[in-house]
């Protein structure tokens, strides 16, 4: 749900209780807030007290803490010190993590979630356990669809969503690499993503098949011998 941000990736713990209690009211469902420990982008880490404050609305409104935590080792100031909700409530807090950002792994989908005890985390891992394996699945057919050795992106000009240079991950502004990001193929919309996950042949769905076509198009163009490329 969208709310107010503060420090270090934490909403106002004030304005998410009246944020959560005017969304109930109003008839939607809420039963989870996000959070970022530190916060991306801009490193900030939260007070002690605030993540306090989150963990007592969380607990007043029933609510499943989902703690984004893959930057924690990378924290170099000790003030403030790094605190976890799980700390304050390990009963209904999620804890995510990855291995990309602490060691560098740009690429290796190595994820980890620290569960709660009890029913709250008995109740996820289900869930977890399904969609998580079919995400990979999708992900990986995606990636050797649209493996073309030899092909050469431009290094420089116009980017658009999901795709970014080699420079933006510390190499060299000539390296002709992108880094493209495949979550934007699943779908625009919730039920095109459900669908693409749940289908057993997620390329014959119209609009990822349509999506590849243009990107194998575009790498095809880009291979040594061709140099028409058009922006995507």
């Amino acid at each position: 749900m969208p709310a107010p941000h503060g420090e270090g990736g934490i909403c106002d713990p004030s304005a998410l209780a009246r944020l959560v209690t005017a969304a109930r009211a109003a008839g939607r469902r809420i039963g989870s807030v996000i959070t970022t420990l530190p916060d991306n982008p801009t490193g900030q880490l939260a007070q002690p007290a605030t993540v306090r404050a989150l963990c007592e609305v969380a607990a007043r409104h029933d609510l499943v803490i989902i703690s984004d935590e893959i930057y924690r080792d990378l924290v170099y100031d000790a003030a403030p010190p790094f605190l976890s909700p799980a700390a304050y409530a390990p009963e209904r807090t999620v804890v995510t993590t990855a291995l990309g950002k602490s060691l560098a792994l740009g690429g290796w989908r190595a994820w980890a979630a620290r569960l709660p005890d009890g029913p709250a985390g008995r109740a996820l891992p289900p869930s977890t356990s399904t969609r998580l394996p079919r995400l990979a699945r999708r992900t990986g057919r995606a990636a050797r669809r649209d493996h073309r050795p030899g092909s050469r992106p431009p290094p420089a000009g116009p980017l658009r969503e999901g795709v970014l240079p080699a420079s933006a991950f510390g190499e060299d502004t000539h390296a002709m690499r992108l880094r493209v990001a495949t979550g934007r193929l699943y779908g625009d919309t919730d039920a095109r993503r459900e669908l693409a996950l749940a289908s057993p042949d997620p390329l014959t769905l119209p609009w990822i098949g349509a999506a590849l076509d243009r990107i194998e198009a575009i790498l095809a163009d880009l291979a040594p011998g061709h140099h028409t490329a058009q922006p995507v």
